[in-house]
């Protein structure tokens, strides 16, 4: 017997056409420079610059025509991405700063689309792009004992460095479904903080995808221990061979730019299980009669 299951098959054509092509309009260009006129003299060149490209395209052909290159329209874009960058980080009117996201994302788009094709327009695998490795690329772990007359200090540390890792943690956290999720504290575009370090909450793109992908690279300190052994003379008058007492703590620092709760667990599946690294305390006493 066979099974089929069919998910919105109805909408592959659309889905298609959002995944693989992008559009700009002259149009676009020209009501956003009219809305910055005046008040962001850079940006304002950086879209004349680029409906002056689409005016030229405009002239060459009546209905429509294929550009064999536009490697020039794509350098006055990312010119143009800059100073949309700049000018949110300075906006204070919440409309404006909207539209010059929206306006930046749809630029992106564009851009993403021109990157992955080659000269004869077909993505296939010749553009695909090594984001990195799933393997560290070295890993190393040191253990120092310290003595001072009767005390003792010992810790071990560990380190992993290098290697990109596919992380549904971040991606459910910063990325995915995020209008229904309580997410991490980074910075999200808002209209008062115009960053495009992270999307605006309720943003949905195919390219937030990317967020999951992150480095693996930390340095953790596992076990810490302090310990004191008691004077010969003390030990003497108890009659007992040795006593030392000490106190141990593991895990109780991390150093690492993971979002998640420890960065041992990155790449784990979050519906099936998550590790937990605590930080615990051990008190004790080592006697010997």
């Amino acid at each position: 017997d066979l099974l089929f299951l069919i998910d919105e098959a109805h909408n592959l054509v659309e889905r298609g056409r959002e995944m693989f092509s992008a559009d700009l309009y002259k149009e676009e260009f020209l009501e956003l420079k009219r809305r910055v006129r005046g008040r962001y003299r850079k940006l304002e060149h950086a879209l004349e610059k680029c409906n002056r490209y689409l005016l030229d395209c405009k002239r060459e052909c009546e209905t429509y025509c294929i550009q064999e290159e536009v490697g020039a329209f794509a350098l006055k874009l990312l010119s143009l991405m800059g100073e949309l960058e700049k000018v949110q980080e300075e906006c204070t009117d919440p409309l404006l700063g909207e539209e010059l996201q929206e306006f930046w994302f749809r630029v992106r788009d564009f851009l993403n689309i021109f990157e992955r094709l080659d000269e004869n327009y077909v993505i296939d695998e010749r553009d695909y792009k090594v984001l990195g490795s799933p393997s560290p690329d070295w890993t190393a772990g040191m253990t120092n004992t310290f003595t001072y007359k009767n005390w003792d200090l010992s810790f071990y540390m560990y380190a992993r460095i290098g290697g990109t890792y596919n992380d549904d943690f971040t991606y459910m956290f910063t990325a995915w479904d995020n209008e229904h999720w309580n997410k991490l504290n980074v910075k999200y575009w808002t209209p008062e903080n115009h960053s495009n370090e992270y999307q605006q909450i309720g943003a949905q793109s195919y390219h937030t995808q990317v967020l999951g992908k992150i480095s693996g690279s930390f340095l953790k300190i596992q076990n810490i221990t302090l310990g004191y052994t008691l004077p010969e003379n003390w030990m003497k008058k108890m009659k007992m061979k040795n006593a030392r007492a000490y106190i141990n703590v593991q895990n109780p620092f991390t150093f690492t730019d993971y979002l998640g709760p420890d960065p041992e667990t990155i790449g784990e599946d979050v519906y099936k299980s998550l590790s937990l690294y605590p930080m615990t305390f051990t008190f004790g006493v080592n006697l010997t009669f």
